[in-house]
């Protein structure tokens, strides 16, 4: 379905969702596309590249309708290597301390994924549209039409500094192929460091404005909320809005609840730091955070892109459980359990990550 291999799991048809098992995930730097994971909210919309243009408007001085192929040749390519995630990766750890909402997908840790993408940087196009003084934020719109409860499309907004960056990507391809549709093409904004939800697909519009999107996806989703809050309590514009990452580390490999044989085991995962930083090391603890061992960075790190990972250990007969935490170049810190950091939406799990196994 939507080119995806049988080896990647559907978590929903209608809207589409799934991932690779995460055991698959980490084999390579770049995740081939039929393993790339899906978060979708709304029907895949038919378009073709000769259907697609984009308006650019708003706070500027000079609005344009750009079609895909405006775009291909009057600005220049580049390729960026960037890892997207869900604000909801690791949803289900969150989910075991406290309920999530009815209908939450209840993701481990297959909801990132890291490819290639070629497009031009926005920052070219708002330069040729002229941002007038003012204005803040730069908010994007798709064409998946029934997406939100209003019926509208998916839609959310970044800071105008991080727009006028030189990452920030109109993609049409993804690892040397044209975007699939179930990824948003025929053109999407990729936005590296950030949440996926402000990476927009299938991109028709571009405003130029002085403050955040009011679309329902930014406006009453993806923020986060003190733990007391609830979905009877919330005040949404109290919330914080999703932006950057946040840094954290998964074990891909043994999974949880596996069973392996005792002795030598070799770990392998995943860590992304948030923002423009990198990882600068994981740790393994197999005393419960009491003591801690370095990890192999198996490829190098690098701003918006994951760092994997490998270790070995020794493990005697019986449980264990494993925790794996990561440092970035920014000084972040970790939270030792997900009970600090619940919130009932379900977001932004960068808690140690723990997985049981039993070694025989």
């Amino acid at each position: 379905m939507y080119g995806k291999t049988s080896a990647f799991t559907i978590h929903q048809t209608n809207p589409f969702n799934g991932g690779p098992q995460p055991r698959d995930l980490g084999r390579e730097a770049i995740t081939p596309n039929d393993l790339f994971y899906v978060r979708g909210h709304g029907p895949v919309p038919a378009l073709t590249p000769e259907d697609c243009t984009v308006v650019v408007d708003g706070r500027v001085s000079h609005p344009l309708t750009l079609r895909l192929s405006d775009l291909q040749r009057g600005f220049p390519a580049k390729t960026v290597e960037a890892t997207l995630q869900c604000a909801g990766n690791r949803r289900a750890e969150l989910h075991s301390v406290m309920s999530m909402q009815p209908g939450a997908l209840l993701w481990q840790t297959e909801a990132i994924s890291s490819a290639a993408w070629t497009g031009v940087s926005l920052a070219d196009v708002l330069t040729r549209v002229g941002v007038q003084d003012g204005a803040a934020h730069v908010a994007f719109l798709g064409a998946d039409h029934g997406a939100a409860p209003d019926g509208g499309s998916f839609g959310g907004s970044i800071p105008l500094s991080k727009a006028q960056s030189s990452e920030v990507l109109l993609a049409w391809a993804m690892n040397g192929e044209p975007l699939p549709p179930i990824h948003g093409g025929p053109l999407r904004v990729v936005v590296p460091g950030y949440y996926a939800a402000r990476s927009v697909k299938w991109l028709t519009h571009i405003t130029v404005q002085d403050a955040p999107s009011d679309n329902h996806f930014q406006s009453h989703d993806y923020k986060v909320f003190p733990s007391d809050v609830t979905a009877d309590t919330v005040d949404w514009d109290a919330g914080e809005m999703l932006n950057e990452q946040r840094t954290h580390a998964a074990l891909l490999s043994p999974a949880d609840g596996d069973t392996v044989g005792a002795g030598k085991v070799t770990l392998e995962g995943y860590a992304m730091a948030g923002g423009d930083s990198q990882i600068t090391s994981v740790e393994i603890s197999l005393d419960g955070g009491g003591s801690w061992r370095a990890a192999d960075l198996t490829t190098a790190p690098r701003p918006w892109v994951w760092t994997l990972w490998r270790a070995e250990v020794e493990l005697s007969a019986g449980e264990h459980t494993l925790i794996v935490r990561a440092s970035d170049s920014a000084g972040s810190a970790q939270p030792p359990t997900v009970d600090e950091i619940w919130n009932f939406r379900g977001y932004q799990n960068f808690a140690w990550h723990r997985v049981t196994i039993i070694a025989s």
